[in-house]
């Protein structure tokens, strides 16, 4: 595999503005760049009683999937007891880690810490992966693109995805295993074997994929870390304060023309239980009730002694994070940057500090040969997220523009027309508009009917192109937000110490690679 080059995103004003800068840091605690960073560091405290019972969990975690946890994973856990500090993404846990940007996530916050660990050398810092274990939107992790081919996982199941048992999908991972090599078709077997949840076999492949680079795979949906994040949850219990303070710093985003993804609405909190998840009710800036509960302190009582009851929405689920980790960073996708921005008054009133908040790199795959096609049609990288038609023009030559030329004499002889008819009759002034109509109709008719001329003239490179289009986005959906990563790796190895490479954390770019 070899790096094409590198592309700007296409951004939203509200992400574009924060990663250059310009944002008012009324929405954030630390500027997006390395002098943040250093500062967070120097100002964040964590106890040593969480980093305990972090690495002890972490432990525990690992264990339960391995007989003997790798060297470099065991180093990154005894240093988070030791000091060190976290950098973290995070994302829902489709099977075959599905989509690809979890990859991209993954290797951006693997390269930043990387980075840091040279830039900032008397501390410490490791890489963690979220896991999105306790989302309960199954469609959200139901269907992703292996190959050419759809899959989709028709599960039974509800509440927390993480918890997912395998049994049924094991008739999937018959009908995959064909397509994967000998090395990988062990791997899968052993991830998603009957007994093992989701959350599980998630963090079997990514060890596989990632270990060398230390990357730690959290399940946060542990009795343990819910128990020290227990403060947490009470103060957002007793005194609800996640909607209030989101809603004035999401009025204060949208004042200045920001976006803000998350509707602050109702409670933060729900309830889970086997196989349920569900809000615990809410009303008028109070949980449970009291026209619904007769009993509302034994209710709360009754979660303050199960605290792995308790699961965070979108809006707390940060805080937890920040709560239980000892972080120093966090890498999204421009909605989760949209959505951290709306959090800044929600930290204060946790009274925790905010990590950086960075913006993730973005990656797209071109096999050999479209790339050699791609290039014939003089097509440019930035064009990657352009529509289809744009690159059929560009693809077709510049033989339009001489239509475009003459529609513009066409226009300037109508010009001279109504200045000389109107100094004998302003009445012409209608017949005149009237001509304009009907000459534009003409020329717009004649580019439609060019276009068709040209596109069967040129059937051969139309099929190429849509060849290319079906590549980067296949069943019409960017690469990276529906395709597997899995049949990609098993041809090209070495990609992800490529893609690793060429990110660059503090300064979010668009990178394209040849796969052959």
């Amino acid at each position: 595999m070899s790096f094409c080059g590198s592309y700007p995103l296409p951004l939203k004003k509200t992400v574009s503005d924060y990663i250059s800068e310009k944002t008012d840091d009324i929405f954030f605690e630390y500027p997006p760049c390395l002098e943040g960073i250093k500062r967070c560091v120097r100002e964040k405290t964590f106890p040593q009683k969480r980093r305990d019972v972090l690495a002890d969990v972490l432990t525990q975690q690992y264990s339960k999937v391995f007989d003997v946890i790798s060297p470099e994973i065991s180093k990154n856990i005894s240093q988070l007891r030791k000091g060190a500090y976290s950098v973290c993404c995070g994302q829902q846990i489709p099977p075959f880690i599905s989509p690809s940007l979890i990859i991209y996530k993954i290797a951006t916050t693997i390269r930043l810490s990387i980075d840091l660990n040279k830039k900032i050398p008397d501390q410490n810092f490791v890489p963690i992966f979220w896991m999105a274990s306790e989302d309960h939107d199954k469609e959200e992790i139901s269907q992703w693109a292996w190959g050419q081919s759809m899959q989709k996982w028709h599960s039974l199941q509800s509440g927390s995805v993480g918890r997912f048992h395998l049994k049924d999908f094991q008739t999937i991972l018959k009908n995959t295993l064909p397509s994967a090599t000998p090395l990988w078709e062990k791997i899968l077997n052993h991830a998603y074997q009957p007994d093992h949840t989701l959350a599980q076999a998630t963090r079997i492949v990514l060890d596989y994929l990632f270990k060398k680079w230390g990357l730690i795979v959290l399940d946060p949906d542990n009795t343990e870390l819910k128990n020290i994040a227990l403060p947490l949850f009470k103060k957002e219990l007793e005194t609800p304060f996640i909607t209030k303070n989101c809603v004035e710093t999401t009025l204060e985003l949208k004042k200045k023309g920001y976006e803000a993804p998350v509707n602050p609405y109702g409670g933060n909190l729900f309830h889970v239980e086997k196989n349920h998840r569900e809000k615990i009710p809410f009303e008028q800036d109070e949980y449970f009730p009291s026209k619904q509960n007769s009993h509302p302190k034994k209710q709360r009582d009754t979660l303050y002694q199960n605290p792995d009851r308790l699961s965070p929405n979108v809006l707390l689920r940060p805080l937890y994070q920040e709560w239980i980790l000892p972080n120093v960073a966090f890498i999204g996708g421009g909605a989760e940057v949209c959505y951290w921005l709306q959090l800044r008054k929600c930290f204060e009133g946790a009274s925790l500090k905010m990590p950086v908040v960075l913006l993730r790199s973005s990656v797209c795959l071109i096999e050999e040969k479209l790339w050699g096609f791609w290039q014939k049609f003089d097509l440019k990288l930035e064009d990657i997220s352009a529509p289809l038609e744009k690159w059929q023009r560009t693809a077709l030559g510049n033989k339009k523009v001489e239509i475009e030329k003459y529609r513009e004499n066409s226009q300037k002889i109508i010009s001279e027309m109504r200045r000389e008819l109107l100094t004998l009759d302003r009445g012409f002034d209608s017949a005149v508009d009237a001509l304009n109509t009907k000459q534009t109709k003409l020329f717009d008719a004649l580019k439609k009917k060019w276009m068709r001329h040209q596109k069967e003239k040129n059937s051969t490179d139309m099929l190429k192109l849509q060849r290319i289009r079906e590549h980067l986005y296949p069943f019409g959906i960017l690469q990276e937000r529906i395709a597997s990563f899995l049949p990609v790796v098993m041809g090209n190895p070495n990609i992800i110490s490529d893609i690793i490479d060429e990110t660059d954390p503090l300064h979010p770019k668009g990178i394209a690679h040849i796969i052959r």
